[in-house]
């Protein structure tokens, strides 16, 4: 690794562990603004999920298999349900 990411690195963990006593944990958080959350992030991620074939669009042949549905899907990890 050269020296200019390493000096990256390290600064982004003296960042981290100087927010570390205000960072909010899932646990904190409720339903809601969990999935709140996992739609913002999958909103930002979409364009990357689509160009690698990790999300798809078009459904296997019925209304129950809708884009949309595929999509909420994929935002809606078991993680979230049990939390």
């Amino acid at each position: 690794m050269d020296l200019d990411s390493l000096s990256l690195i390290e600064e982004a963990v003296s960042v981290y562990n100087a927010c570390r006593d205000r960072l909010l944990l899932p646990g904190d958080l409720t339903e809601e603004t969990r999935a709140d959350y996992a739609f913002i992030d999958g909103e930002l991620m979409r364009e990357s999920l689509e160009q690698y074939g990790q999300l798809r669009h078009g459904g296997f042949g019925g209304a129950a298999h809708s884009p949309e549905l595929q999509y909420e899907t994929a935002l809606r990890p078991a993680s979230l349900k049990t939390l």
